[in-house]
């Protein structure tokens, strides 16, 4: 699209030199978070539901109330894991206008998602590169760390 001559992005690009011991830099281009990107993850891998326990309380629609265990260690593994390849599917989505990534997998399953989360760890991507890979997709997203900290407490 251009606008008066001049092209516009809708999405704004970040630039992210990650720095490397004993080797140049790298530098990678992150745009922000695509509209909709949540619910195309979720598509993709569906958030973890926590068991359930009957309480034996009666509802008046003739139901039984129901508590959710959101402390089972089963629910919190696949919450964690559920968090850990989200991160990879935003990275996918949001470093696609990097010239020449090329990922060796799709990420249309989670078996593809996991190969991508092994694709950044074999390629020697710390925690660190990838908090500010992550960092500079809210910078060009524009979401201040006010909103990332309250949207966390919804968790």
């Amino acid at each position: 699209m251009k606008l008066n001559g001049t092209n516009i992005a809708i999405r704004e690009v970040v630039d992210v030199v990650l720095a490397r011991k004993g080797v140049a830099p790298i530098t990678l281009r992150v745009t922000g978070f695509p509209v909709g990107i949540q619910r195309a993850y979720e598509v993709v891998n569906p958030r973890p539901t926590p068991p359930t326990k009957s309480t034996g309380i009666s509802t008046v629609r003739g139901g039984e109330k129901v508590e959710k265990n959101y402390d089972d260690p089963n629910y919190l593994a696949a919450f964690d894991e559920w968090l850990h390849l989200q991160k990879f599917f935003y990275l996918y989505h949001c470093l696609g206008v990097t010239e020449g990534l090329v990922f060796e997998n799709s990420a249309d399953t989670v078996v593809g998602l996991r190969a991508i989360a092994k694709e950044f760890e074999h390629a020697g991507f710390s925690e660190g590169d990838i908090g500010q890979l992550m960092s500079a997709i809210n910078a060009a997203t524009h979401i201040e760390s006010s909103e990332i900290a309250e949207a966390k407490k919804t968790f």
